[in-house]
């Protein structure tokens, strides 16, 4: 059972950020992957502390990194860039690819949402 020290608030990337990367890293990894072998390489390139990587969510004893990710999948399932099709493996669509490789070619903007997120 965790702490209840973790279940304090953290800051974690922006659902967008979170998005785009995701889009990224499986641009890079070519082929379908588990769940679990995404969330550490998604935390390593945000930078997260141990603190935000295993900070539990309030309502429940759920990792607040691995939700986050979570629900960064299920908006681009529903956008058709991740094949939801098969239980325990995420990878990318034709229309997924497109735009990652769209996303690889330009900058990454902030968002006023990331900005918020900051407090600024």
């Amino acid at each position: 059972m965790r702490s209840r020290s973790t279940r304090q608030q953290v800051e974690l990337p922006s659902q967008t950020s979170v998005e785009r990367e995701l889009l990224l890293y499986l641009r890079g990894v070519r082929r379908p992957v588990e769940p679990m072998s995404v969330y550490g390489p998604l935390a390593d390139r945000f930078g997260l502390n141990a603190l935000q990587r295993h900070a539990t969510r309030r309502d429940r004893d759920e990792l607040a990194w691995h939700n986050r990710v979570q629900f960064a999948r299920r908006r681009l399932v529903d956008l058709g860039y991740l094949d939801g099709s098969e239980r325990g493996l995420w990878g990318l669509t034709p229309a997924g690819r497109a735009e990652a490789d769209r996303l690889a070619s330009e900058p990454e903007v902030i968002t006023l949402a990331d900005l918020l997120e900051l407090g600024l």
